[in-house]
Formats: C-alpha cells, sequence, structure tokens
C-alpha cells in the first residue's frame, strides 16, 4: 500500500471519528445551550475559517443565489435544528445510527419521488436500513414526550440532509467546494444569529456557564467538525475515489456508539446494537452497489456532523 493510500484511509477515518464523536459533544454542550445557540456558535466558528481561507471575494452567479442560499438555510438551521433538539431527547447513540441511513434515504426519495431506478441490491438495502430505524425507536418506551420524539426529530434531520443533498448537488458542479463551504457556514451563523436573539435565552447564559470545557466542544464542532474534517474528506475523496470515500461513513455511527457510550456513559440495549447492525448492513448493501454500478453521488454530510 503506497504513501499517499494511507494517508488517504487515515484522512477519512479521522474524519468518521470527528463526526461520530460530535453527537457526544453537541450532547454535552446541550446542557448549558439550546439548540440554536449550539448551531450559531459552531458556525460562527466554521464561517470565520472559511473566510479566512476564501479570502478573496468571490461573487455568485445570480442564476446560482437563489439555490445557494436556499441550500444554505436548508443543510444548516433546518438540519442542526432538527438533529440538536433531537439530542435533547434521545441519545448520542440513538442520533447516530439514525442519521447514519442518510445514504439509504436518498435513494428511497429519488425512488419514490423522483423516479430514478433503484437497483434491488440498493432497494434490499433500504428496506434494512427502515427496519433498523424502527428497531431502534421501538428500543424506546417512553412516550411521545422522551426518546422517541427526539428520534422522529433525528429522522426530520436524515430527510433534511437528503434534500439539501439534491438541492446542492447541481451547485458542487458549478462551485469550488471552499466557496460553498464559506458560503454555506456563514448563511448557517446567520440564521442561527436571527432565531437565538428572538429566543430569548442569552440572559439566562452567565460567564461561569461557559466553561473551559464547553469552549472545548463548540471549538472541537466549529473547527474540527466543519472545517479539518471536511478538508480530510476532500483528500481522501481526491485519492480514493468518492464512493470509496463514501463506504467509510459507515465507521460514523460506530463512533457515534463508542462515544455515547464511553463518553456519555449510555447504555446500549440489545435492540438498539442489532437495530444498529441491521441499519450499519443496509447502508452497505446500498453504497456497495452503487459503488458497482459506478453511481457517484455526494450524499456524505459534509458540515453536518
Amino acid at each position: 500500500m503506497d504513501k499517499q493510500r494511507i494517508l488517504s484511509i487515515t484522512a477519512i477515518m479521522t474524519t468518521t471519528l470527528f463526526w461520530g464523536l460530535s453527537y457526544s459533544s453537541t450532547k454535552t454542550v446541550l446542557a448549558v445551550l439550546s439548540p440554536a445557540q449550539i448551531g450559531f456558535f459552531r458556525f460562527l466558528i466554521a464561517a470565520l475559517i472559511w473566510n479566512v481561507i476564501c479570502y478573496k471575494p468571490t461573487p455568485i452567479q445570480p442564476k446560482l443565489r437563489k439555490r445557494v442560499i436556499i441550500a444554505g438555510l436548508v443543510g444548516i438551521p433546518v438540519y442542526f435544528l432538527f438533529e440538536n433538539t433531537g439530542l435533547t431527547l434521545t441519545s448520542a447513540i440513538n442520533g447516530s445510527l439514525i442519521i447514519s441511513t442518510i445514504p439509504a434515504l436518498n435513494g428511497l426519495i429519488g425512488f419514490c419521488l423522483l423516479r430514478e431506478r433503484l437497483p434491488k441490491q440498493q432497494l434490499a438495502g433500504v428496506l434494512c436500513s427502515i427496519l433498523g430505524v424502527f428497531a431502534i425507536i421501538l428500543s424506546q418506551t417512553s412516550g411521545l414526550n422522551g426518546n422517541l420524539l427526539g428520534n422522529i426529530l433525528m429522522i426530520g434531520a436524515a430527510c433534511s440532509w437528503v434534500v439539501f443533498t439534491r438541492i446542492n448537488q447541481p451547485l458542487v458542479q458549478e462551485l469550488s467546494t471552499p466557496i460553498l463551504m464559506k458560503w454555506h457556514s456563514t448563511i448557517g451563523a446567520l440564521a442561527f444569529a436571527l432565531i437565538t436573539f428572538p429566543e430569548g435565552r442569552w440572559q439566562d447564559i452567565s460567564p461561569a456557564d461557559l466553561t473551559l470545557n464547553v469552549w472545548m466542544h463548540l471549538l472541537f464542532l466549529g473547527i474540527f467538525c466543519s472545517a479539518i474534517a471536511y478538508v480530510f474528506y476532500l483528500f481522501a475523496q481526491r485519492n480514493l475515489g468518492i464512493t470509496a470515500t463514501t463506504t467509510f461513513l459507515n465507521t460514523v455511527p460506530v463512533f457515534g456508539v463508542l462515544g455515547g457510550y464511553f463518553l456519555l456513559n449510555e447504555k446500549l440495549t440489545l435492540l438498539q446494537f442489532l437495530g444498529g447492525l441491521v441499519v450499519i448492513f443496509g447502508v452497505w448493501l446500498v453504497t456497495k452497489e452503487a459503488k458497482k454500478r459506478e453511481i457517484e453521488v455526494q450524499i456524505a454530510p459534509s458540515i453536518s456532523h
């Protein structure tokens, strides 16, 4: 194995580690900040980084501006309001497992709504992922005011990311990734600012609440999960290819489960474990068939974790 390939595999595994641990990190900060406030800090940090990287003014073509704005709104505030709010009600383990169904949901929505062809193996993978999610949801018995509602919100997050992917796909062909990241993170930060200030939660936070531990988690989410991880992802994608890189994303829920178990002392029930295995197997079937047929669709959660 050549050095470049080793570096690429190390890069994509580091990326999936960051994204997997992001659920535990978000869950920790939710003890102090609201879901929208976490989104504001996270994407303010990310926007500052990407605006420094892309410091030269780069105008967006008028025909693309509306799509860039809509994609930024769906992919950042809508997705993260679903995810962060969901994590207030469910475990980091459940959240990471449900979000891992995004490749399967992408295929299902394409098949049902856009009449895209779905080979039998991909269809089997989609059905497996859905079955696994139902098992995870059924493992909770605390009613709509508890984990069940949180799980439903996580499904909403996964669906919103699929919508974002579909909206964003033409932009990937027209604009460079750093420019897209710059605009999406900036739109996300501004949108969260507009949400958080009318929310009226800032006066409830004292400087003492923003401990070093809280800032470390926010910096981890903003720098490592929303900036460095994506740079690593692009490096791996350039050398390994999109489909191979996408396959490595199956390890995100593995790290998510490990993070919840070891960092947050969350319990992993047998039904959760079996449901998680079925989800991961279903996503593997979807991405395996995509690789076989050389269907290269950008479904990676670029800054979603």
